[in-house]
């Protein structure tokens, strides 16, 4: 480029200078003597500068032309450059959908959550798997929160899958910013690891895997899929999670009412039932200290913990209807245990019915009915024995029982104490399969 510059300023010098006093020159008859046997040269020389000049012009021309049509340019334009700006650290915490409260009685699971994540030799991907409502996006806030620096993560990215949320007046509400579809969900971990990946979904996998490998040794991504249950095709989500070869040295971490122990031996599932009666308690009464004046009795704090069964999205719930509303806790008590009542209608919706739909799907209706069923015939808060399970369940076919009563309880529909001796239901559960 500076060449052609060049040529042409030496040729226009060439021009002002020579050629044009020398055509004068001619034009008057004016030549010096010793100038005069080379006029013949002023010709040919003045036709070589035109025609440098005018296939000067042409090309200028043509490329002008070029780039005023798409597609047509004499070069491509450079690849746009990824943007690889790092969101700032704690930018996880605005995606996370939990209270930033005080919490009580997790500090025992915590403690084993902490150690898992921490491990530099295995638990690639940790399972945090319970009830609607147990507060296991808490718990996955908490770990993250309190250990995350120490496993030495640098990055952290935070997705959800949930598609719906329980208000605090019992209200069911969509939720507008969940990512549902595994590759789309993929697509925004990527943005936010900062990766720099062409975001085509079709080519997601492939891609992010090679981001994860490609990474320097002193980055380690901490990844967690909020509600996995959710997510579309969540088998092909779990089989990349669980099978990933580029994941170590990286974690993921999961919150699901599905058991995902059996998907991976890379898999550690710790499940979380909520609160013991006592945490439930003291949950109760800090919820409650919001209202000077508004303290529960020690009758309306076990109605609380009797109808809850330990999780914390049904006490705030319960607290902060009797609060907002001005009703005594028993009132919000009595509206909860009534599956006729809009209240208990749509939390037992909201909690249960996704998860029956799933047992349906997984063994037929009739065995997951007869395996429901079971819990209608004792009072609330009652547990059978396998063999008084399967007597009752009427199901023909042990092994189909079987079958049955795995899968419901990997859906988090029955619960299993007593070192899986005994079997029982949570009582908004029953009411919602009984009545």
């Amino acid at each position: 480029m500076k060449f052609r510059a060049g040529l042409k300023v030496a040729a226009l010098a060439v021009v002002v200078g020579f050629v044009l006093p020398l055509m004068t020159n001619i034009a008057s008859n004016a030549l010096p003597p010793a100038v005069e046997p080379y006029r013949w040269l002023a010709w040919p020389l003045s036709g070589m500068l035109a025609v440098v000049y005018i296939v000067a012009e042409v090309r200028r021309n043509r490329r002008q032309g070029d780039e005023a049509v798409p597609g047509q340019r004499t070069k491509p334009d450079p690849p746009p450059v990824p943007d690889l700006h790092e969101e700032p650290p704690d930018s996880w915490t605005h995606r996370a959908a939990v209270d930033h409260g005080e919490i009580f009685g997790v500090d025992k699971v915590l403690t084993r959550l902490g150690a898992s994540l921490v491990n530099d030799a295995g638990d690639w991907v940790i399972s945090i798997f319970g009830e609607g409502g147990s507060g296991k996006t808490t718990l996955a806030y908490e770990l993250v929160k309190q250990h995350a620096q120490r496993g030495g993560f640098t990055r952290i990215a935070w997705v959800s899958a949930k598609s719906s949320h329980l208000g605090s007046t019992g209200d069911v509400g969509r939720t507008r910013q969940s990512e549902n579809h595994w590759h789309d969900m993929l697509v925004e971990v990527s943005r936010q690891l900062a990766f720099g990946i062409d975001a085509n979904p079709a080519h997601i996998e492939q891609r992010f895997a090679q981001a994860l490998s490609s990474l320097d040794p002193g980055v380690r991504c901490l990844i967690v899929v909020d509600n996995l249950e959710t997510v579309s095709d969540v088998e092909r989500a779990l089989s990349f999670i669980a099978t990933s070869s580029a994941l170590r040295p990286h974690k993921v971490v999961i919150t699901t009412r599905v058991s995902t122990a059996k998907s991976s031996d890379s898999v550690q599932e710790i499940q979380w039932r909520g609160l013991t009666s006592e945490a439930a308690k003291q949950f109760a009464r800090h919820l409650a200290m919001v209202e000077p004046g508004f303290t529960p009795t020690a009758e309306e704090l076990g109605e609380v913990v009797e109808i809850s069964g330990g999780i914390p999205l049904l006490i705030k719930l319960m607290m902060k209807l009797a609060i907002v509303d001005a009703r005594p806790v028993s009132h919000v008590v009595r509206q909860l245990r009534s599956k006729t009542t809009d209240l208990g209608g749509r939390v037992g919706v909201y909690l249960y019915a996704q998860a029956v739909d799933a047992l349906s799907e997984k063994v037929g209706e009739v065995a997951a009915v007869n395996v429901m069923n079971v819990f209608c015939c004792r009072a609330s808060g009652e547990s059978f024995t396998r063999e008084e399970f399967y007597k009752l369940s009427r199901i023909p076919d042990e092994g189909h029982f079987d079958h049955a009563l795995a899968a419901a309880r990997n859906l988090a529909l029955v619960r299993s104490i007593d070192g899986n001796k005994k079997f029982t239901v949570h009582p908004l559960l029953r009411q919602f399969v009984c009545e």
